[in-house]
C-alpha cells in the first residue's frame, strides 16, 4: 500500500516561508529590518525573528518547545519513583529513596490538574490566535480601497502578505482613528490584549461599525463608497 503524500506543511517549513517572503518583500522595496520594523510598530529583534522564521508573536515559539521541560520533569519524576528498584531491599538508601518516590507521588497528583490546566490553556491561545489573524485578513480583503488603517502594529506583516502590499502601505492608527478611511477595530479587550499585545487602541469613530465578525469591528467607508 502507497504511503499517502502529506500535504499539510509543518510549522517550520510555514515559517521558514514566511520568512523569506517578508525578506523578499523587504529587500524589493529598499528597507532595512530596522525600518521595516519601525513601520511595523514593533521592535527590531522582533522582527527580525520573523524573517528567521522562528517567532510567533503572543504566542510560545513553538508550543511543541514546551515539551522539552516537560520531557526532563518526566524523566526527573520516572527515576525518582522507580529508581530505588535498583537498590538491595533493606538498605537505607532504599528506604530513603521510597520516601522520596512517595513524596514525588504525591507531588504528581497534586499537581497534576494544573498542569492539565496549563495545557488546555496553551491549546486555546493558539486556536484564539489563528481565529483573529484569520478574521483579520478576512476583513482587510473585503476593503475595497486599500488596506484599512490598523489598531497596531503587529497585524502589520500578516495584512501586507495577505493583500501583496509593502509593509509601508498598511496604515497604523496612531492616538486616534483616523478619519476618512476605513479603520479595522478589535472587537474587545482580549483581541487587544491577547492578540494586538496592547492596552488600549484608538476610540472607534462614532456610530455602527460598517462590517463586523467574531474579532474585528471595521468603520468608515470607502470615499464615494
Amino acid at each position: 500500500m502507497s504511503r499517502q503524500r502529506r500535504t499539510e506543511p509543518t510549522w517550520e517549513e510555514f515559517g521558514r516561508e514566511i520568512g523569506v517572503r517578508l525578506q523578499r518583500a523587504r529587500e524589493k522595496h529598499g528597507l532595512s529590518q530596522e525600518r521595516t520594523a519601525h513601520l511595523a510598530g514593533i521592535a527590531s529583534y522582533t522582527y527580525q525573528k520573523f524573517e528567521k522564521g522562528e517567532s510567533r508573536p503572543g504566542t510560545p515559539l513553538n508550543p511543541r518547545y514546551l515539551l522539552l521541560p516537560a520531557t526532563l520533569c518526566l524523566l526527573l519524576c520516572a527515576a525518582a519513583l522507580t529508581g530505588w528498584t535498583h537498590l538491595r531491599p533493606g538498605t537505607a538508601g532504599r528506604r530513603v529513596w521510597q520516601a522520596a518516590a512517595a513524596v514525588v507521588a504525591l507531588a504528581l497528583v497534586a499537581t497534576a490538574p494544573g498542569q492539565a490546566r496549563r495545557i488546555r490553556d496553551v491549546r486555546d491561545r493558539l486556536a484564539f490566535q489563528a481565529a483573529v489573524a484569520g478574521d483579520a485578513e478576512a476583513m482587510a480583503r473585503s476593503v475595497r480601497c486599500g488596506p484599512p488603517a490598523l489598531a497596531a502594529g503587529r497585524p502589520v506583516p500578516q495584512i501586507a502578505l495577505a493583500l501583496d502590499r509593502p509593509l509601508g502601505a498598511i496604515p497604523v492608527a496612531r492616538g486616534a482613528a483616523p478619519a476618512g478611511r476605513p479603520y479595522l477595530a478589535p472587537a474587545g479587550p482580549r483581541e487587544a490584549r491577547d492578540y494586538l499585545l496592547v492596552d488600549r487602541v484608538p476610540r472607534a469613530p462614532a456610530g455602527p461599525p460598517v462590517a463586523a465578525s467574531a474579532h474585528w469591528r471595521l468603520y468608515g467607508r470607502c470615499a464615494g463608497g
